[in-house]
Order: C-alpha cells, then sequence, then structure tokens
C-alpha cells in the first residue's frame, strides 16, 4: 500500500479514536466542567423527568402510567427514575420491578438507584444534573404524584414565556396553593381571581414541581455550602413552614425540612414560584398522600385536588406582568415589596 494512503487512513483512525474517547466520557476528567456537560447531556433534550422514588412499588406504577397518558408533541423527553436504598441499605424490590418493567412510550428511561440511602434531601438536590446554559426542561415527581396528560403542554408555554424573567423560581404543576402566613383569619388556601391564568407566590410547593435552571443551580451549591455551616440558623417570621423547620431541628430531623431551605433560599433571593391558576382549582398534577414521611396513612384514599384534563384557549393567555402575592396571598408589587 502506497505510504500516502497510509498515512491517510491512520491519520482517520486517530481522528475517529479521539471521537469515541470523548463522546463515551473516557476523556472527561480531562475536560473543563461545561464542556463536559455538554458532552455528557448534549442540546437535544426538551424534557426530563425525574421520578424520586422510596418503596412504594404502586404509588410509581400509578405516576409512571399517567406519565405514559401525557402528550409530548414529539419532543426528545427522557425519564430518569431514581430509587432510594432505606437507611439499612436495601432497595424495596418490588418498587423496582415496577420501574425496570415499566415500558415508557414517549422516549428513553433510565432507572438508577443510589449508592446509599439518600432520603428526601439528596434525592430533590441531587438528582438533576444540568449545566446553566441547558435548555431542557425538568420536572421533579414524587412518587405519590400523578400528573395530568396536558401537564408538559402547559410547562412548555411558561417556561417559554417566563424563564427570561429574573426572579422566577420555578413552576408548580399543582393546581393549589398553601398559604403559609400565620395571619389571622387563616385559610388553608390562598384566594385569587381567576382572571388570572398564573400567579406568583414566595414559596413552592413539592407536588410536581419544575425548576428554573439557573436558580435551582444557585440553590443546590448555596444549600450544599450552608450544611456545612453550624452556625446557620434560617428563619423567617410569621410563617408556618419556619415553626416547622425550628421543630425539626430539635427533633434532629432537619432533612426531612430541606424545602425551608429552598423556601429560604428564595425569601433571600426574592424568588417566587409560578402556580396555575384554574376554574375549580384544577392543577397539572395531584398528591395523593400516601403512607411516607408526611403522612402516617391516607385513609379516605383522596388526592390533594382534580387534574385538569380538558386544555382551553384562555390558559395560554399569559399575562406579561402577572399577579404577585405575599405569604399571606395579598397582592404586592414585586418592585418595592419589603419582605417579612
Amino acid at each position: 500500500m502506497p505510504t500516502r494512503n497510509l498515512k491517510l487512513i491512520l491519520g482517520v483512525m486517530i481522528m475517529v479514536s479521539v471521537a469515541i474517547v470523548i463522546f463515551t466520557g473516557i476523556y472527561q476528567p480531562l475536560i473543563p466542567c461545561k464542556w463536559k456537560d455538554i458532552f455528557r447531556w448534549g442540546s437535544d433534550v426538551d424534557l426530563r423527568i425525574i421520578s424520586i422514588v422510596g418503596n412504594r412499588a404502586m404509588s410509581l406504577k400509578r405516576l409512571l402510567n399517567s406519565l405514559n397518558n401525557a402528550s409530548y408533541f414529539e419532543d426528545k423527553v427522557v425519564l430518569d427514575i431514581w430509587i432510594d436504598r432505606a437507611k439499612d441499605g436495601k432497595v424495596d424490590m418490588q418498587t423496582l420491578e415496577v420501574a425496570n418493567s415499566f415500558q415508557f412510550l414517549h422516549g428513553t428511561k433510565h432507572v438508577h438507584i443510589q449508592p446509599s440511602h439518600a432520603g428526601v434531601y439528596g434525592q430533590w438536590l441531587y438528582t438533576w444534573d444540568v449545566s446553566d446554559h441547558s435548555s431542557e426542561i425538568a420536572v421533579i415527581l414524587e412518587d405519590d404524584i400523578e400528573v395530568s396528560p396536558l401537564f408538559y403542554k402547559w410547562l412548555k408555554i411558561v417556561h417559554n414565556k417566563y424563564d427570561n424573567y429574573d426572579n422566577i423560581n420555578g413552576y408548580s404543576l399543582h393546581g393549589r396553593c398553601e398559604n403559609h402566613a400565620l395571619i389571622a383569619p387563616r385559610k388553608k388556601y390562598v384566594d385569587v381571581p381567576k382572571n388570572n391564568t398564573v400567579f406568583l407566590y414566595p414559596a413552592f410547593n413539592t407536588w410536581g414541581f419544575s425548576p428554573h435552571t439557573r436558580h435551582w443551580l444557585h440553590f443546590v451549591n448555596w444549600v450544599t455550602l450552608k450544611s456545612k455551616d453550624t452556625t446557620f440558623k434560617p428563619s423567617v417570621a410569621n410563617i408556618e413552614p419556619s415553626i416547622a423547620y425550628e421543630i425539626a431541628r430539635s427533633r434532629g430531623t432537619l432533612a426531612n425540612n430541606w424545602d425551608f431551605l429552598h423556601l429560604y433560599h428564595a425569601y433571600v433571593h426574592q424568588l417566587f414560584t409560578i402556580f396555575p391558576n384554574i376554574q375549580g382549582d384544577r392543577g397539572f398534577a395531584v398528591h395523593w398522600k400516601e403512607k411516607g414521611l408526611h403522612y402516617p396513612e391516607n385513609k379516605d384514599r383522596k388526592s390533594s385536588g382534580d387534574l385538569l384534563l380538558t386544555w382551553s384557549p384562555e390558559i395560554e393567555s399569559l399575562p406579561e406582568n402577572p399577579l404577585y402575592l405575599d405569604f399571606a396571598g395579598r397582592t404586592i408589587n414585586p418592585k418595592n415589596y419589603k419582605w417579612p
């Protein structure tokens, strides 16, 4: 074989080998973090569904079935199922069987098993590995959530509308927003006129949450650092979650109240979560209050509300200047609002 042709073939082989090494991740430790993230995730994932799971196999099955019934408009969807271990290191085999046997009809499915007990803290904070320049939408769903077939349609339009707003913490799928303020007379939920298709509230809801990428990454880094500070004692005046956090502190169960740290981060940085506001308080996700960390038993087998099953055009009428509320559900101007 002529020397020139041999050199050409060798050159092509070397370039192909380098490409394989880079894109399979072997070369990743030598690549700066930002580029590593691009190689790992790419830019072609439209929606990443993160299901965080413990030992509730039937709850997980209901959630997964509802995900299969949703519309995704031929977008690229990835379903990540994260199964936690019990404190003794064991994995619930029924739950694992449900996850492994489920056939996701709309994209790629990955089943991850935590290497050790992560708890709700680890499951929520460290299962979305994303770079701040990624355009993918993520939604985090606990295993006792059920979603509307329309949940992704709504997420697409609100992310597209509001992601460039500086004070957006994320998007709640639940149709009701709890009233956190300790002000009498106190209602369980905030009451917002239905001519507002969305509204913003200072706290988020764990019953189906889609984070704003940049602010979520900032929160995860922030709370990771704060967790090492023994003098760190977050508090927000006159709200119920702050009292619950202090009770958890006294009992040594702070890891179960990680959501207050998210609320406090939003409070410090003046961020708000967007909630849907639809007739009948219907939502794009409901919570089944299954027996677990926060509920000893769901005797009446009722969910936290009703799912929205029929789309109407007014849902897409998203205001340029949406309604902002304080912790008590009162209308505020975010530019001159004095946080408690």
